[in-house]
């Protein structure tokens, strides 16, 4: 088994690309994430790139070729030539570092599970995309005040709560806030009586509503798209009438964002 770095064209990617026979399943958004970054001009040389067995079957990095294909980019990588059949074994079988790791470890020490959650939240999804690349988290975070509005309202939560302290309902305070919709202190006051039902009747209504509904509607704590996004709208409708002073009894109207998401790769 030998290794060595070559400069790879889309030509070539589609050449390496012939030999991808026996592998697993190609997940596009991978490769929408790879090409973004590619794109971006983000894609950096890394020890692991591609790797052919003995017999020349691509055993690892056809979704790297595939956005090299897609982006019409050219690409420094490592590649890797005749490696034993038993990699399968034991390649992409433990723990898969997660955006918040690769942040964590590149020296970014804001770079928790929570708040990355909140800044994925938070960043408009480009077309055909269902998620966002660690790249455009980091651009996110760079944005701005953005970062610091995050960690705000992460400080007002003071304990968590199953369906309440989630991403999708810090990032709508966040965004009111880096709109400058909001105040600090009403955002401590909103999470308060959400976090523990004690309001101060009609003036804390809108939160109790939010709190009342978050809580009966256990289908709105699912881990799709769908879900999470229309939390965040409900958040949003809520904390706009809590702002405004307005009594509420039911939930507001939230077909639309009020306080827009981040423009992906916004710097």
């Amino acid at each position: 088994m030998h290794t060595k770095q070559m400069t790879v064209t889309p030509e070539l990617a589609k050449q390496f690309l012939t030999q991808n026979t026996n592998n697993r399943s190609v997940r596009p958004s991978v490769v929408k994430r790879y090409a973004a970054d590619m794109l971006a001009g983000k894609f950096l040389l890394m020890p692991h790139g591609i790797v052919f067995l003995k017999d020349g079957t691509l055993a690892d990095g056809q979704h790297r070729l595939l956005a090299i294909v897609d982006s019409q980019t050219t690409q420094q990588m490592m590649v890797t030539f005749e490696a034993g059949p038993e990699i399968h074994l034991f390649q992409d079988r433990l723990a898969v570092r997660k955006e918040y790791d690769c942040l964590k470890m590149s020296g970014f020490d804001w770079a928790d599970k929570d708040t990355v959650a909140v800044l994925k939240m938070a960043i408009e999804l480009k077309a055909g995309h269902k998620t966002v690349s660690t790249t455009e988290i980091l651009d996110s975070a760079l944005n701005g005040n953005f970062l610091e509005c995050v960690q705000a309202v992460k400080s007002a939560f003071t304990t968590k709560k199953k369906g309440l302290s989630v991403a999708p309902v810090l990032a709508a305070l966040s965004l009111a806030m880096f709109h400058k919709a909001a105040s600090k202190n009403q955002v401590e006051r909103f999470a308060q009586v959400l976090l523990f039902g004690h309001g101060q009747g009609d003036l804390d209504s809108a939160a109790i509503t939010l709190r009342n509904k978050l809580l009966s509607s256990p289908e709105l704590s699912g881990q799709g798209n769908t879900q999470r996004e229309a939390v965040l709208r409900m958040t949003q409708a809520c904390f706009e009438a809590f702002t405004a002073g307005k009594t509420t009894r039911r939930t507001p109207k939230h077909d639309a964002i009020i306080w827009a998401k981040l423009p992906n790769g916004a710097n």
